[in-house]
């Protein structure tokens, strides 16, 4: 590959020319998988900068589609600082282009967001997922991806074991998929599955403390609940 970039120049395609920012582009994928990870962030900058130079300015969709795919390569092998900065630059681009309150704007925070958790930054992750919420709710409104963010948001406020936070983010979730889904869909009955361990932990929670009997009710609630999203695989159970 490395060759054939110097044979690009060589044949007088020069800087500009798409084929040598496309050599770069898998120069970058080959070393993400195969190589030297810090060749590979050098070669993706590289080729980015061709891309760049070629089009003649970085809001561009191409430009935005190169970042995209480049950060997927890294935080597939779990390079996860690469992969930040690849969405950064996505970033940047779809909120020039398209506005904060656009849904592929939100699609670049969420994946910010995982790499934050990956990284172990969860209150930045909380932050970034919050903000990817607000767009979702503004431009999406009731949406499959609106409870992924809802459930995602829980499931770091659990790490965090904020469960009172974590339980309402679930119920919006679960409230979203059963609306659209249906009760009966496996999401949704994931979902109901996760609202009876976080029941759990709360009632345990309760316990610990001495508290009153109503968190117990909540918890046979919740079972209750549960069995009945079980009807999926055992018609007539609950």
């Amino acid at each position: 590959l490395t060759e054939g970039i110097v044979a690009c120049d060589r044949v007088g395609h020069g800087r500009t020319h798409p084929a040598i920012a496309n050599l770069f582009r898998r120069l970058a994928i080959v070393n993400v998988r195969h190589g030297d990870p810090w060749e590979a962030e050098r070669s993706a900058e590289r080729c980015v900068e061709y891309q760049i130079r070629r089009i003649g300015r970085k809001e561009h969709p191409e430009v935005d589609d190169l970042c995209h795919s480049l950060g997927h390569e890294f935080a597939s092998l779990k390079r996860w600082e690469p992969a930040l900065k690849m969405w950064n630059k996505c970033f940047q681009i779809r909120n020039a282009t398209l506005g904060m309150q656009h849904p592929e704007v939100a699609c670049i925070l969420d994946h910010v967001a995982g790499v934050l958790a990956a990284m172990g930054q969860v209150d930045k992750a909380i932050a970034m997922t919050e903000r990817c919420l607000h767009t979702r709710i503004t431009s999406l409104g009731d949406h499959t991806l609106t409870a992924d963010s809802y459930g995602m948001l829980a499931g770091l406020w659990r790490n965090q074991s904020d469960l009172l936070k974590a339980t309402w983010c679930l119920r919006k979730c679960s409230g979203i998929r059963d609306r659209i889904l249906g009760p009966s869909h496996l999401l949704a009955c994931q979902t109901h599955t996760h609202l009876v361990r976080l029941a759990l932990d709360r009632a345990t929670a309760a316990h610990l403390a001495h508290s009153s009997l109503g968190e117990l009710e909540a918890l046979r609630d919740a079972f209750r609940e549960h069995l009945r999203s079980l009807t999926w695989v055992r018609p007539g159970v609950g």
